[in-house]
């Protein structure tokens, strides 16, 4: 994953997002080894020096996925914020009174709108550009925070969407797979030559099928070694 960081080709067609993952868990690791429970301020550290960053242009003179790491980290402490927020209660700093619970969440709401700046601006060019990726860019994120938000706002998850949602990390990750294997195939043509839409719905249906494999025998595995490790420290 270092190699695009330094502006060399993928070795395995591993996602630079992956990298900037890397970058935050260590980061996060880091934070709370010295904030320990209070998670919120560790994401609320985190979110001001990735800002500092980002706004002051420090990363533009390096090569690669490197001049961007500031800004995505900045979403990944929102998003760490986000869930710190929705758990107020648990958190010894803020939970003491009312008033700092809100304090809390008109931060979190600053934070949202600074980082969302570039992708709303993104949107409103995309709609009175003449070029279709634009368009297609502007209707596929505005598609996806109207889902996000009807989502967010259903009071109880519904058992299909918790299913799905436990897998689309492994699905995010293993798509590639799945469709370069069905791409081969075609031109190979070990597969028959149809319409465009039912290979999309069978691209899905593998992708999910293994990411639930993945999720079962890989992920929640992990997950449970990490929480107990978690607990130990």
């Amino acid at each position: 994953m270092g190699a695009v960081f330094v502006d060399e080709p993928h070795i395995m067609g591993l996602f630079w997002t992956l990298e900037i993952e890397l970058v935050f868990y260590f980061a996060c690791a880091f934070l709370y080894l010295i904030f320990g429970q209070y998670k919120l301020l560790s994401s609320l550290v985190g979110f001001a020096a990735a800002f500092y960053l980002w706004k002051h242009d420090i990363l533009l003179q390096y090569q690669g996925n490197l001049p961007f790491l500031a800004y995505f980290l900045c979403i990944m402490f929102t998003t760490a914020t986000f869930r710190c927020v929705y758990e107020l209660d648990t958190e010894p700093l803020f939970n003491r009174s009312e008033k700092l619970k809100t304090a809390a969440k008109i931060t979190f709401a600053i934070m949202v709108y600074l980082v969302a700046r570039p992708v709303i601006t993104g949107i409103e060019k995309s709609f009175i550009s003449d070029d279709p990726v634009w368009s297609k860019y502007g209707w596929g994120h505005t598609l996806g925070l109207a889902l996000f938000a009807i989502f967010f706002l259903i009071k109880r998850t519904p058992r299909w969407l918790a299913t799905a949602g436990r897998t689309t990390y492994s699905a995010y990750l293993l798509h590639a797979i799945v469709f370069t294997l069905l791409l081969r195939l075609w031109e190979s043509k070990s597969l028959p030559h149809t319409r465009l839409e039912l290979y999309i719905l069978l691209t899905t249906l593998i992708t999910f099928g293994v990411a639930a494999l993945s999720f079962r025998f890989v992920e929640r595995p992990s997950i449970r070694l990490g929480k107990s490790l978690a607990d130990k420290f």
